[in-house]
Formats: structure tokens, sequence, C-alpha cells
């Protein structure tokens, strides 16, 4: 019988050791809770005081109000705010500097215009100047008035290109113009090599070799050219 309330009474203290111990345990978190609330409070409250000192002080440089401040609620918890950074004023001479560089764009932009328009109106004349002169005139129509040569580009129609201004081929001077003229017609292509002399008392120009070099390789001699049949028998 007294084994009995024996084992009954550990029992019993062994619940209230484990009550109690849970107790303490619950107290301890209870108590952590709120030692941590109050110093998140108190760094909340420290947060807020200084964001109030900064806004009392803004009037002076930014124009803002204490008492509507966008980055306090009513309730006193700060949130997030942009603030407006002062417009800071040029000085004379970093206006000078921005008004110089605006200038410098605008004229680098009217120079490379007005650059590549004169290219483009010299490469033009240089070109027509080419097409009105005796030498380029005397060799396209020497090559318009053979049969041979026409037929293999395929001609009419022909077409008669500008000439390369930068290939070496092309050499004229006060009594000499050797030009190499790119010339196509609806079967092939070639270049047309010419060569004219300038008689300096009449000033005239007499062309002295104008030969057809086509893109398979085959050339024709237009001062001198061959029948058709044996240049047929020739390809």
């Amino acid at each position: 019988m007294e084994d009995g309330l024996n084992d009954d009474m550990g029992t019993l203290v062994a619940y209230f050791q484990r009550w109690r111990l849970q107790l303490n345990i619950g107290k301890t978190v209870a108590a952590a809770y709120h030692l941590s609330t109050r110093e998140a409070r108190r760094e909340l409250e420290v947060c807020v005081n200084n964001k109030r000192l900064e806004v009392q002080q803004a009037p002076k440089y930014l124009g803002v109000r204490p008492d509507r401040s966008p980055g306090l609620l009513c309730s006193g918890i700060l949130r997030p705010s942009l603030e407006q950074k002062p417009s800071r004023n040029l000085t004379g001479k970093e206006a000078k500097m921005r008004v110089s560089t605006s200038h410098l764009q605008q004229l680098a932009i009217f120079t490379t215009l007005l650059t590549g328009g004169g290219i483009g109106t010299m490469y033009y004349l240089m070109q027509k100047k080419f097409v009105q002169s005796d030498y380029h005139r005397l060799a396209t129509q020497k090559l318009k008035a053979c049969p041979v040569a026409m037929e293999r580009l395929g001609a009419p129609p022909l077409k008669i290109h500008n000439i390369h201004l930068t290939d070496r081929d092309n050499r004229i001077d006060q009594s000499t113009a050797q030009i190499k003229i790119p010339v196509t017609g609806s079967h092939t292509g070639g270049y047309l090599y010419t060569c004219s002399t300038r008689d300096l008392d009449t000033n005239r120009w007499s062309l002295k070799q104008a030969v057809l070099k086509l893109k398979e390789g085959q050339t024709i001699d237009l001062l001198n050219p061959p029948a058709a049949q044996s240049f047929d028998t020739e390809l």
C-alpha cells in the first residue's frame, strides 16, 4: 500500500517538476521576446528621432516643412522616401564649358557633312570630266564600232561604268592619257585598256591603243579587230 502511494507521489512530483520546467522555459522565452521587442522599439524611436531632426534641419536648404515630411507616417513609423537633392547652380566657367562642348559637337557634325558633300561633289565632277574628255570619247567610240567586241559583250545594251580613281592603270599627264574603262554587256564584261597621246601643236588627242580584255581572259585589239569567223575559231 505504501509502495503504491510512494509510486503515485513520485509520479506527481515528476509531473510537477516537468510542469515547472516548462513554465520556466515559457517565462524565459516571454522575457526574451519582451526584451527584444523593447530593444527594437528603442532603436526604432532613436531612428525616428534622428529622422525628425534631419527633417527639422532640412528647410534651410531643401524647403521641406517638418510637419509635412513625406518620410514619416502619422503613427511615427519611418518609411523610405525619395529625398530631392538640391539643384546645384552651374558656375560661369562650367556653363561656358557646357556651351563650348555643344558648339564643338555641332561644328563636328557640320564639318563631317561638309567634307562628305565636298568629296562626293569632287568625285562626280572628276568622273564627268573623264567622260567628256577626248581620250575617253575616242576609246568608247572605237569599242562601239567593233562588232566582234560588241557581240562578245552582248551589247547593245552597253554599259560604261565610272573609272576607278585609285587604279594604278589610270595615269594622265599633259601629253599622255592611259585609262582603264570598265564595261559590261548582257553576256559578260571586261576592261577597255586605252592609251592616247596629245599633239601639243594642235591640242588634239589621238588614240594609240585600245584593247578589250574580257573576264574570261580573251583580248580583242580594237585598232586591229579580228574577223568574226576567225575569232570564233580561236575560241
